[in-house]
């Protein structure tokens, strides 16, 4: 078996024991890092958009799975 495929296991195994709130507490710091990670480059190719622009862009890209 490979690297990638024994690390998965690995990490399948800590999250089923991991408790659900601290599942939830991942996902919620996932979701904030990727908001952060998108207005960057939301900022990056639409200078001049204000900051209401572009949190309007964000939550509709994040309401709809958009890239």
């Amino acid at each position: 078996m490979d690297d990638h495929n024994e690390g998965r296991k690995i990490q399948y195994s800590i999250y089923k024991k991991m408790p659900a709130d601290e599942k939830i507490r991942i996902a919620a710091g996932l979701y904030k890092t990727a908001r952060k990670i998108k207005r960057a480059a939301l900022e990056k190719h639409y200078p001049k958009l204000s900051d209401t622009e572009i949190e309007k862009k964000l939550r509709d890209i994040f309401l709809h799975a958009r890239t």
